[in-house]
């Protein structure tokens, strides 16, 4: 299981008591309706305990700042971060044309600027709107108007949101997939409302538009799936779609690496390297427009011109290849140090950051 279902007690108990106010259940049924909701509260403590037990729960010994940029924020730049995601869980839900195994730093970036810098990003504004349209939807439930679906999607979304804990990253798709239950069991019962003060004619349109548009999402569920086939077709997709998600260009690295082709290998790493560098600015790369056009052999004899890690060309490849020898990636190491034979002689530049050896050089 993951972490939105832990909650799934809260649901259950919250169905429970929406069906208490609406009358639903039975008097004499209320003691009963309570066991079901008991049971998995206390399935899920044990199940908790058990795996804390034989399989203590802690963040990945490689994790670093830059993949969860939440966790250095707080107070209320911490909370309006929340919703910056949950906007971005919106955005996602809403067209998932660009999904990636985890969304993290360079990819999703929390609003963090200083005073009303931080109120012009639009996604914390579409998770207001979203925290507004469940808190609607609790009283339109406790008032017997709603089956209460937007509240049981807003109670899973507190774990998956890092409302309550932290993860090892701030977005993740397969933390995704879990509350989209409850999306899609909020939709219909919302369409249901809306169709029922429609004319014939107006419900027949709808209806034609929503099953083209089930179709398309269900075309691209279909295809993400197939991209879950191995690690290699998951993490080459994600960067695809997401080229400056640094947690994906890592995972990629290693998955190269483990399949014997250090020179993919050492041009994901370097991209790592270089989101990591740039925490927590904005990351951004020339490789990104020229990646998926431009030869390998030709990317990487240019990398440390369409990758910054700061210095000539003549010091970017020694610093690399010492820090690949950190990371136990002897043979992309060596690469580097064959391509440095052949990089142009040059002065670095004054801001040069290559091969400084700091925390920010290891993700």
């Amino acid at each position: 299981s993951k972490e939105g279902v832990a909650l799934l007690p809260g649901v259950a108990g919250w169905f429970l008591l929406v069906r208490w106010r609406s009358g639903a259940l039975a008097r004499h049924r209320r003691v009963a309706g309570i066991v079901p909701v008991a049971a998995l509260a206390l399935t899920g403590m044990l199940y908790l305990a058990l795996r804390q037990a034989w399989l203590p729960v802690g963040l990945p010994t490689e994790f670093v700042g830059a993949d969860n940029a939440l966790r250095a924020l707080s107070g209320p730049t911490r909370w309006w971060a929340n919703l910056s995601l949950l906007g971005n869980y919106g955005e996602i839900a809403t067209v998932p044309a660009r999904l990636c195994a985890d969304h993290t730093y360079g990819d999703v970036m929390p609003p963090t600027g200083e005073g009303l810098a931080v109120l012009t990003s639009w996604r914390p504004w579409l998770g207001v709107a979203i925290v507004a349209v469940i808190c609607r939807d609790a009283w339109r439930a406790w008032h017997g108007q709603s089956a209460g679906m937007w509240v049981a999607f807003g109670l899973t979304y507190l774990l998956v949101g890092q409302w309550v804990i932290d993860l090892s990253v701030t977005f993740a798709e397969r933390l995704f997939l879990w509350p989209s239950v409850f999306v899609a069991g909020a939709i219909p019962a919302g369409l249901a409302r809306l169709f029922a003060h429609q004319p014939p004619e107006t419900r027949r349109r709808l209806f034609g538009a929503f099953v083209v548009l089930g179709l398309l999402f269900a075309g691209r569920s279909v295809d993400r799936s197939l991209d879950w086939k191995t690690p290699l077709s998951l993490y080459r997709s994600s960067a695809r779609a997401c080229p400056a998600a640094v947690h994906n260009r890592l995972s990629l690295a290693k998955t190269w690496q483990k399949q014997g082709r250090p020179d993919e290998a050492l041009w994901n790493y370097a991209i790592a390297l270089a989101g990591h560098r740039a925490f927590p600015t904005p990351f951004v790369a020339k490789a990104f427009a020229v990646e998926h056009v431009e030869p390998l052999a030709s990317r990487l004899r240019r990398l440390p011109e369409l990758v910054d890690l700061g210095g000539s060309p003549a010091q970017v490849w020694p610093a690399l290849a010492q820090w690949l020898d950190r990371r136990g990636a002897s043979a992309e190491a060596a690469l580097a140090r064959k391509l440095a034979l052949a990089a142009p002689q040059g002065v670095a530049p004054a801001s040069s950051k290559a091969g400084s050896g700091d925390a920010q050089d290891r993700p």
